[in-house]
């Protein structure tokens, strides 16, 4: 089984997280996509996030009709800090021994892998595939993936994803000023930021 992880604070989910996530079940032909919202992230613990339950309500409407996409809450079900090595350990024990773990993250996210928790057991627990954002530093990056490679012998995934400017901050900031969102987010992940009164 190949299985695709793809963490993040998902506060609004959004396009490019969908375009994303279907690109790398696509391209790495994974059985399943899980969505993790985190609980803490480390690098975010002092940013105000919206509610657990908003942010599962709006991933739930956002994949409820895609095959192959499940939303895990192993990291909203413990009060600590969502670190992506522990997430990982978990879901490693929840599948057989010949299960392959794809992380999907951004180039931006990438390029500081080896600052992360446990970064060098982390890379060394899955692969990794990478989602191109416009305006990425595609030399940055290539170094990064070899330094990474040459260290760790990670097996890291370049994805063809289509990419899209989309950004959960610039959404959060377009509600906040009675601004369109609907060519950025799923229809009825829309009507629920406007039902619940979110962002405002």
């Amino acid at each position: 089984m190949k299985i695709g992880i793809y963490g993040g604070s998902f506060d609004p989910i959004h396009l490019g997280h969908i375009g994303l996530a279907k690109q790398a079940k696509k391209e790495l032909q994974l059985d399943k996509v899980l969505f993790i919202p985190a609980k803490y992230q480390p690098f975010k613990l002092y940013r105000e996030v919206t509610s657990d339950e908003h942010r599962v309500n709006m991933l739930k409407l956002a994949v409820e009709d895609i095959e192959g996409f499940e939303i895990s809450y192993s990291e909203l079900n413990k009060e600590e800090i969502s670190y992506t090595f522990n997430t990982v350990v978990h879901i490693k024990e929840l599948y057989s021994e010949d299960t392959e773990l794809f992380f999907l993250l951004g180039t931006d996210s990438f390029l500081s892998i080896e600052h992360w928790y446990k970064a060098k057991q982390l890379l060394k627990q899955c692969h990794f595939a990478i989602a191109i954002r416009p305006g990425d530093d595609g030399k940055e990056l290539q170094n990064c993936i070899n330094r990474v490679k040459a260290a760790h012998n990670t097996h890291v995934v370049l994805l063809h994803n289509e990419q899209l400017d989309i950004s959960s901050t610039d959404i959060r900031n377009r509600v906040k000023n009675f601004e369109s969102i609907g060519h950025l987010v799923p229809c009825s992940v829309e009507r629920y930021i406007l039902e619940h009164d979110l962002y405002r």
